[in-house]
């Protein structure tokens, strides 16, 4: 009968490694395939050593990644065990790039911010009289592409300093440039001196 193998699990995924850790009820050899989707395409090194508990390291991968793996092992009679089949999500250290943008719906108490990012990211708006700001604002919960901040309660005629700031799933994170925009007037103009 193959081994019986236990479920097969990941230890600590850095960014282009992955140490995958499984145990066997009888000793047998260590190989995991992976790649990028259920039919896999490449495999480690066959530990030839027979063990009950196993560890063998995936590498060259790339971050920021979806992979599919499982767990291989035979015993000394040839009969194959194979673990199910699962993902896992490789660590992205790249920093999130922010672009376009722009400051829109500008009146005498508000404004909003608005920007795109070449991952999906949280994101908030940093702002206030100088460029030490001093308040934000959040556009709530999820990772986008596509972003949107409010910004209230402004003070009209007023030039505000602001910056965005994105942060990706892994905590990655970049500011935009400080920038500024400048309340409108909320006082209609005074008319005198009319003559017919």
């Amino acid at each position: 009968m193959p081994p019986l193998s236990s479920r097969a699990r990941l230890v600590d995924v850095p960014t282009t490694t992955a140490p995958l850790t499984w145990t066997t009820d009888e000793r047998s050899d260590s190989q995991a395939e992976y790649g990028l989707d259920i039919y896999y395409g490449f495999t480690t090194p066959l530990d030839t050593t027979l063990v009950t508990s196993h560890r063998v390291t995936i590498t060259g991968l790339t971050p920021g990644t979806w992979y599919n793996c499982r767990a291989a092992s035979r015993d000394a009679s040839g009969n194959l065990a194979q673990s199910a089949d699962f993902e896992f999500l490789t660590p992205d250290e790249t920093v999130p790039v922010v672009s376009g943008v722009i400051v829109t719906a500008i009146s005498a108490s508000g404004a909003t911010i608005r920007w795109d990012t070449d991952e999906r990211t949280a994101g908030l708006v940093e702002y206030g009289l100088t460029a030490n700001y001093g308040s934000r604002a959040s556009e709530g919960d999820g990772l986008l592409l596509s972003h949107s901040v409010s910004l209230t309660k402004l003070s009209a005629q007023t030039t505000y300093h602001y910056r965005v700031k994105a942060t990706d799933y892994w905590g990655n994170w970049t500011v935009s440039e400080d920038a500024t925009f400048t309340t409108t007037d909320v006082n209609a103009p005074v008319i005198s001196g009319v003559m017919a």
